[in-house]
């Protein structure tokens, strides 16, 4: 396995807009506008799941720092 390198915020940036670039034509060709919407719908559903469990292990990071300086 290589190592990881570092990338500057500007390449991640770039990165991210060629991924959401190729997810809009995606989304636009899809023609059937039930389907499409179904896509954005779980697009969204994935992306806030993400959010939520991210909020969440932050949280418990914290909590166990708590406790443990309470130890």
């Amino acid at each position: 396995m290589l190592p990881k390198t570092r990338v500057s915020a500007e390449e991640n940036a770039s990165q991210y807009a060629r991924r959401l670039e190729k997810i809009i034509a995606l989304v636009e060709g899809i023609e059937d506008e039930q389907e499409r919407a179904a896509f954005i719908d779980e697009l969204y559903a994935r992306a806030r799941q993400t959010a939520e469990l991210a909020e969440l292990r932050k949280a418990v990071r914290e909590l166990s720092a708590a406790i443990k300086k309470m130890a």
